[in-house]
C-alpha cells in the first residue's frame, strides 16, 4: 500500500528498543543508535523510544540507579531539543523504564519477565490506555505516548533501520489484506498478519574488527537489493514467516491475543511462539541489519540460550488444544529441537562406531561432517560472492 504522504495519523508507529540502563557509556550508545534510526526515517507520526530495565540486583534499589536514570532522561531530553515537535505535540523520543520487581524463579530483582514483560506492559498501556495504569516510572514529557499509535517496531539494540524502512513497513501492515483477523474463541491470528518480520541482514564487516569466525560464519554481508533478491521459504510456500523478535508488531492483535496469556518465568524463546499465534509475515524485500558474531564464545552464548528456549516450548506442543497453532509453526518448533540434537546424536554414533564397528568409520565421520560443515560451508561460500 502506497503512502506517499509519509505515516498518517491513523498508522501511528512507536520504535521501541528493549534494552538495560547499566552505564554511561551504554546510555550514550543507546541514545545515539535511537537517534540514527529517527534520522534515517523521519516520520511526523512516530516516536522512538528506548524500553528499558536495570541490571538485575539482590535489592530493589542500587546506589548507582539514581545517577544512571538522570543521565538516561538528559540524553533523551537533548533528543528532543534537537528535533522537536509541532507545540502540543507528545515529544518524538521517550523513556519507558520500569523498576524491578522480585522473581522467585531467578531469586532476584528484575525487570518483570525480561523484554516480553517489557513488551507485554507496553502493549497494554498502547491497547488501554483508560483501564491500564503505566508500568514505567513518571518522567513528565519523556514518557508521554500518542494515542492509538497502532504499531511497535521492535529492535535489538545492535540492529540498524535503514532509511526508509519504517515507511515500507507500516504500508505493508496498513494493506487491508493484511490486517489480523482474530479467532475470538482460540485467542489466535487465523488471517492477516499480526507481526510483520523484515528481512535480517549482515553488515559489510569492519577490516578492523573481522575475524576469521566472522568470515566463515556470517554468510553474504551488506545490503544488496538488486543482485541478492531473498526468499523466505515458509512465507513463500506455507503463507507464514518465522517471527525473530526484530519487525512489526500490531498493538490491539497482540494485546487480544497474548495478554495474560503466556506462562510466568517459563518462556524464554518467546519469539516463535508469539509469532505462531499472532500469525508472522516474511518480508523479504524490506531489510534491518544486524551484525553477527565476531567471536564464537558470543555466538556459544547465544547458541545455548537459544537451546534453553526451545526445549522450553514442548509443553506448547504437547497441548493443542490450549495452544492451537498452524502445523507449520508445529514443524518449526519441533525442528528447532531436531537441530538441538545434532551434536549430541552425532558424538553417540561415533562412539558406537568405534566401540562395535557397526559401521565403516570413513562413511560416519563422512556423515557427521556434512551434518556440522554443510550450512557453514554453503554459508562461507555465499560470502565470497562479490556485492555489488
Amino acid at each position: 500500500m502506497a503512502l506517499a504522504g509519509g505515516i498518517p495519523p491513523e498508522h501511528r508507529v512507536m520504535v521501541v528498543m528493549p534494552s538495560m540502563i547499566t552505564s554511561t557509556a551504554g546510555i550514550e550508545a543507546l541514545a545515539a543508535q535511537l537517534a540514527q534510526h529517527s534520522i534515517a526515517n523521519p516520520q511526523a507520526q512516530a516516536q522512538f523510544a528506548l524500553l528499558t530495565d536495570w541490571a538485575d540486583s539482590d535489592t530493589p534499589d542500587l546506589p548507582d540507579d539514581a545517577a544512571l536514570l538522570a543521565t538516561a532522561v538528559a540524553a533523551l531530553q537533548q533528543l528532543n531539543h534537537q528535533y522537536p515537535t509541532a507545540d502540543g505535540q507528545a515529544p518524538r523520543f521517550l523513556l519507558l523504564h520500569r523498576a524491578r520487581q522480585w522473581s522467585s524463579s531467578e531469586r532476584r530483582h528484575i525487570g518483570w519477565e525480561r523484554k516480553r514483560g517489557k513488551l507485554e506492559q507496553l502493549v497494554r498501556w498502547l491497547a488501554q490506555p483508560e483501564a491500564a495504569a503505566t508500568p514505567f516510572l513518571a518522567l513528565g514529557p519523556l514518557s508521554q505516548c500518542r494515542p492509538d499509535t497502532r504499531y511497535l517496531v521492535t529492535l535489538d539494540s545492535d540492529t540498524d533501520l535503514p532509511p526508509g524502512q519504517l515507511l515500507a513497513l507500516v504500508a505493508v501492515a496498513a494493506h487491508p489484506l493484511n490486517q489480523p483477523r482474530l479467532d475470538t474463541a482460540q485467542r489466535r491470528v487465523v488471517a492477516g498478519y499480526g507481526i510483520l518480520q523484515p528481512r535480517v541482514v549482515t553488515p559489510l564487516p569492519v577490516p578492523e574488527t573481522v575475524t576469521w569466525y566472522h568470515r566463515l560464519f556470517a554468510g553474504q554481508c551488506g545490503l544488496d537489493p538488486y543482485s541478492a533478491a531473498s526468499s523466505e521459504i515458509y512465507q513463500d510456500v506455507f503463507g507464514e514467516g518465522t517471527y525473530t523478535g526484530k519487525g512489526l508488531l500490531h498493538v490491539q492483535a497482540m494485546h487480544r491475543v497474548l495478554h495474560g496469556r503466556l506462562p510466568q518465568n517459563q518462556v524464554l524463546s518467546h519469539d516463535l511462539l508469539e509469532g505462531s499465534l499472532l500469525r508472522c509475515a516474511g518480508i523479504s524485500d524490506i531489510s534491518v541489519v544486524e551484525d553477527a558474531p565476531v567471536h564464537a564464545d558470543v555466538a556459544n552464548a547465544r547458541l545455548h540460550r537459544w537451546t534453553r528456549g526451545d526445549w522450553q516450548l514442548l509443553p506448547f506442543l504437547a497441548h493443542p488444544r490450549r495452544w492451537p497453532m498452524a502445523l507449520i509453526n508445529r514443524w518449526k518448533m519441533l525442528d528447532n529441537l531436531r537441530r538441538t540434537l545434532v551434536a549430541p546424536a552425532s558424538l553417540a554414533l561415533l562412539l558406537l562406531v568405534l566401540a562395535t564397528g557397526v559401521l565403516p568409520l570413513g562413511l560416519t565421520l563422512a556423515v557427521v561432517a556434512a551434518a556440522f560443515c554443510a550450512g557453514p560451508l554453503l554459508g562461507a561460500l555465499a560470502g565470497l560472492a562479490p556485492s555489488r
